[in-house]
């Protein structure tokens, strides 16, 4: 499952933006 992926991309996404 990408369940954890897509919380690490989400977090790193908005901690860059």
């Amino acid at each position: 499952s990408l369940d954890k992926y897509i919380h690490w991309v989400a977090n790193w996404s908005a901690e860059t933006n």
